[in-house]
């Protein structure tokens, strides 16, 4: 069993997943930051198309993670320079099928009890990065995730929730922000703080997943210097 007690979390989350951030291809970069500022825009056409609030919203989630997918490739380029060997395509799907799965364990573990959804999202949290570099089948890529968080369970708990806490303030003072100086202004108090809320949290959400994969470079490395 190998640690991750010498990984440099904040340096993982600052200085190396930037690093990722800014080898992505420009023109995927330019096309994620249109498609996050006009999240809202998007959203709506989306329930306008379906003609279900629920559905319309869940649709433009998908098209989102499937943005972030294609994201997932370059970033794994990036960070190990290689191609994830599956490629674009095959991998995009291996990713989305695992993600899924491993939302639905998230969900049925948040039925039974909240605690088994937890642990069980935290041993997942790599599943669909290993099914997008390995090219392996979702089971497995759940099966290798879990392998590498065992025994390391709490410091990556600890890895994904403190940034995702300082988001939730982060989305709530730009959105604040963004109302003072535009929403009252023009009396579109609503619309203003969803769309701003919704901006910074696609663009934390790219973000996100590039510390994912910078949080697994250091995990795999962290198991090969013990192999």
């Amino acid at each position: 069993m190998f640690t991750v007690a010498n990984v440099p979390f904040l340096r993982l989350f600052f200085s190396q997943t930037s690093a990722l951030i800014s080898a992505l291809p420009p023109r995927l970069a330019v096309v994620l930051a249109l498609v996050a500022i006009n999240f809202g825009r998007i959203e709506e056409a989306c329930v306008a198309f379906v003609g279900n609030p629920i559905q319309g919203t869940m649709l433009a989630q998908v098209l989102w993670t499937a943005f972030l997918t294609v994201a997932t490739y370059y970033l794994l380029t990036a960070a190990f320079g290689r191609r994830p060997a599956p490629g674009l395509a095959l991998g995009t799907v291996f990713s989305l099928v695992t993600m899924f799965l491993v939302s639905f364990g998230f969900v049925v573990g948040l039925i039974l009890l909240a605690v088994p959804g937890v642990m069980f999202i935290v041993y997942a949290y790599f599943a669909n990065i290993i099914a997008m570099h390995e090219g392996v089948a979702p089971m497995a890529a759940i099966r290798r995730s879990w392998g590498l968080v065992k025994g390391n369970w709490w410091r990556t708990f600890g890895a994904l929730v403190l940034p995702f806490a300082a988001v939730v303030v982060l989305i709530a003072v730009v959105s604040v922000t963004v109302v003072t100086a535009f929403g009252w202004a023009e009396g579109r108090e609503p619309y203003a703080f969803t769309y701003a809320e919704n901006a910074v949290t696609c663009l934390f959400g790219l973000y996100y997943q590039a510390y994912g994969v910078a949080l697994y470079r250091a995990y795999a490395a962290a198991r090969a210097s013990v192999a």
